[in-house]
């Protein structure tokens, strides 16, 4: 719960009896003092108020560093000298929040504040981070490496060419986005907003038709005191670098006051070129001199976490790190991003046993890393503290025992380690499933890091629900989840680092989600605020006339989105029925019809309107147009993908011209589908007839390798009913691509993702042709095993060339590309 140190009413009145006067009759009768030396933060926070004390009122106020003698009233935002000489003294708040204090002539609008500094501790070229970071390829030194920024940091950390982490925010970032730091608590302005907000002043979205101002020539506080330590002093959004998205959120009192140094940190010990070469000892192993790499991270190798060298260099940067950025809290020893557990061949015998998963062993190979870093700094920088995180989730406990477990030592929780139900994505499911609460709060994992936490300490907790926001177009609403979320963290976490998508650098499609961010920064001050009030409020001042239709429609969207079924859509299941987007459209409609006279309330239906357009098309989009068939015969079980055409059937079908549909003569290809008739495999035959053998290119060797696409290769996809759709990519080597788009298999990652769980391929060349017969499980699938004239699958199969003069092929034409889905063809 918020803690009110103090709490003595400060409100809005009309009359000037005992208070301190803004305006009259739209005249200002007061000014806004700042401290001659204000940071940016305090001096925007000041500029916020008067513009909107015009905009309410009408009047003028300046904003100055010594009070004017021509006004008798005062306005202090943030301390400075006038409130030292006037004896204002601060309350004790714990971490962030804001005291509003208005005694006869002068208010202060004041609270605690962590900025970051406005510049890095070392100036890195970019050059040199794209070097270092190896980014865009560039494995050679760039022009003029090192520069004297990165000579400076190296000088610092000694003999180490390490990599350099700034949580300073980039210049180039704060040029986009009007200057401000994206993280950084502001004590003044949450009271400005705070005292604006008892104006009745709603930061409801960006922008001005997402504020409510009223409006009232004449001003005036009572005296009085109010101080607010807020629920969580961790409330940061990341992705944002959009000005006025960013001034919302400062409105809205976000800020970050424990700063951390987040994840992936261990590559910038090891990772860059330099470092590799100057420490290859450092790296893992599978057997003596042979490199352990991996498709991911970009550097491919992994350090070796037992490695006494290497753990003293961790133990060093971070050392250095936290040196030079003494205002952060703490740091994370984070691994690298993608969850490769990979052990050194000298590793795996110490930490893999019989009854210990994959996942345990390599917890505790982490934990012994960590825990090695939290002595170190415990000795050199008490008061920090480190952080331990998983790849995706909570590490699992250690099961070597924690009698010697530091007391600098945090978990860092996060969404990931929560159950998804089949075909969700967990970046979702975890804001939209009330029963996944319960299993949270069942989690051994979990409760057992609760309970080792450090006293008085508490974990940061890493959150996605929004990340993938700008690829979907329905409501995004779990108020009520939510409520029941932060009531529940605030038990042990210091509030939400949410990672929104960075390419929705103003949230696009915010009117689909702005109540959700409205109501997660309400409870980060207030986890248990009356939902129902608040929702009643927003309607009526966002909506006005139509605040009944758009109540009923913001429930319903609820109601919707936390349905226990899939996120994602298909034609026959999922969380959204065609219905609901019927009854959406019909609420909307109403609403604007309501709103007619009102333009200001008439934009805001209509954005939503805007943003909601796509499910008009969404249904039918599901549904596919051709009725063309793909037949598909039964094959005996005890078949086998052995080249021998004879055992499919019936008639084959003839690709056509990808783009235009017509007759393939030269180059033909044909193409036959069957399945097993213990419904186990989906069998596909192809045979690529062409007239120069000698030219079918095959130089991928290598599965799962993107320059398959470079050869002569056929795709075969397909999409069931319940399922997005499955690709294998055959080049005339036999070589495979197999990928899939559906959250189910995917783990809810939402990008295609290698899949290839038994895929079976037999390829044949010939001095006129060849033959690639596919053999595809079904086990992932779904329920529905096999396709029926009423529910048929999806199929497309296609022929590419790596002679671009020729012209690509396919079973079902596009005039595009071959995933157009209603056109394709139907199997059955």
């Amino acid at each position: 719960m918020n803690r009110a140190i103090v709490f003595l009413n400060v409100f809005f009145i009309t009359a000037s009896i005992f208070a301190l006067d803004i305006s009259q009759d739209g005249k200002a009768l007061s000014d806004i003092v700042i401290a001659a030396d204000a940071p940016k933060d305090v001096r925007a926070a000041a500029h916020d108020l008067a513009m909107f004390i015009e905009k309410i009122s009408g009047a003028k106020l300046n904003v100055v560093s010594t009070p004017g003698r021509e006004v008798k009233n005062h306005i202090c935002v943030g301390e400075s000298d006038y409130t030292r000489q006037i004896g204002y003294k601060a309350p004790k708040i714990n971490g962030s929040g804001y005291d509003i204090l208005v005694r006869g002539n002068v208010a202060v609008l004041s609270g605690p504040m962590m900025l970051e500094p406005e510049k890095p501790a070392f100036d890195i070229h970019y050059k040199d981070n794209w070097y270092l970071h190896r980014l865009c390829n560039q494995f050679t030194p760039p022009e003029g490496f090192p520069h004297e920024g990165l000579k400076k940091w190296w000088a610092f950390c000694g003999k180490e060419n390490f990599s350099f982490f700034s949580p300073v925010t980039p210049g180039w970032i704060l040029k986009n986005n009007g200057g401000f730091a994206i993280a950084n608590d502001v004590g003044p302005w949450h009271a400005v907003s705070a005292l604006l907000e008892s104006l009745g002043v709603r930061f409801y979205s960006p922008g001005q038709d997402g504020t409510i101002i009223p409006q009232n020539r004449n001003i005036s506080l009572k005296d009085g005191r109010r101080t607010r330590e807020a629920a969580f002093s961790r409330r940061e959004f990341t992705g944002i670098m959009e000005p006025e998205t960013l001034l919302w959120t400062r409105r809205m009192k976000m800020g970050t006051h424990n700063r951390l140094i987040w994840n992936h940190t261990l590559p910038f010990i090891y990772a860059n070129p330099l470092q590799r070469a100057k420490h290859p000892e450092w790296l893992s192993e599978t057997a003596p001199g042979k490199p352990l790499v991996t498709p991911y991270p970009r550097d491919g190798r992994l350090p070796r976490y037992t490695d006494p060298a290497f753990r003293e260099a961790v133990l060093l940067w971070m050392r250095k790190e936290l040196d030079a950025h003494p205002w952060l809290a703490g740091i994370n020893v984070g691994q690298q991003d993608g969850k490769y557990q990979k052990f050194d061949y000298r590793d795996r015998p110490r930490y893999v046993k019989p009854g210990i998963s994959e996942d345990q062993a390599w917890g505790d190979y982490s934990f012994d890393l960590v825990v090695y870093v939290a002595r170190g700094l415990k000795k050199s920088h008490p008061g920090k503290y480190v952080l331990f995180g998983g790849s995706y989730e909570e590490p699992p406990f250690p099961t070597r025992g924690t009698e010697d477990f530091p007391d600098n030592l945090v978990c860092e929780f996060s969404m990931w380690g929560w159950p998804a139900l089949p075909g969700t994505n967990k970046t979702e499911l975890q804001a939209s499933y009330p029963g996944a609460l319960d299993m949270f709060r069942k989690s051994k994992t979990r409760n057992q890091w609760i309970a080792r936490l450090p006293r008085g300490v508490k974990g940061p907790y890493w959150e996605h629900y929004l990340y993938y926001r700008n690829k979907v177009f329905y409501p995004v609403y779990f108020t009520k989840y939510l409520q029941e979320q932060m009531q529940e963290l605030r038990r042990y976490c210091d509030g939400k680092f949410i990672e929104l998508d960075g390419n929705a650098q103003g949230l696009a499609n915010l009117p689909l989600m702005q109540w959700t961010l409205y109501v997660q920064n309400k409870l980060f001050w207030d986890p248990d605020l009356d939902l129902d009030k608040l929702l009643d409020e927003y309607c009526r001042l966002y909506f006005g006339p139509a605040h009944a239709e758009m109540k009923e429609y913001h429930q319903f969207a609820e109601s919707v989105w936390c349905r226990p079924e899939k996120r994602l859509i298909t034609a026959h299941s999922g969380f959204l029925k065609e219905k609901d987007i019927d009854r959406f459209f019909a609420l909307i409609e109403k609403a604007k019809q309501k709103t007619k006279d009102q333009p200001v309330c008439f934009n805001r239906v209509a954005a939503l309107e805007k943003s909601l357009l796509p499910l008009k098309k969404l249904f039918a989009n599901l549904k596919r147009s051709n009725t063309e068939r793909v037949h598909l015969v039964l094959l005996d079980s005890t078949a086998k993908p052995d080249g021998n055409v004879a055992k499919y059937h019936g008639r084959p079908c003839q690709m056509r011209d990808l783009q235009t549909g017509g007759t393939v003569l030269a180059n033909a290809t044909e193409v036959r589908c069957a399945m097993t008739r213990d419904q186990k495999y989906l069998a596909c035959f192809i045979r690529c007839s062409d007239m120069a053998m000698d030219r079918v290119k095959a130089s991928c060797r290598k599965a799962d390798d993107a320059s398959i696409w470079n050869d002569d290769v056929v795709e075969f996809f397909v999409e069931t009913p319940e399922r997005s759709h499955f690709q294998v990519v055959v080049n005339s080597a036999g070589v495979t691509l197999e990928q899939t788009t559906d959250l189910d298999v995917m783990g809810g990652v939402m990008q295609p993702l290698a899949w290839g769980k038994g895929v079976k391929t037999f390829v044949r060349k010939t001095d006129s042709y060849w033959d690639v017969e596919l053999w595809i499980p079904t086990a992932d699938f779904g329920s529905m095993k096999r396709p029926t004239r009423e529910y048929p699958w999806g199929i497309q199969v296609g022929r590419s060339f790596s002679n671009p003069k020729r012209r690509t092929q396919a079973v079902a034409p596009t005039g595009g590309g071959y995933i157009v889905k209603t056109k394709w063809a139907n199997l059955y």
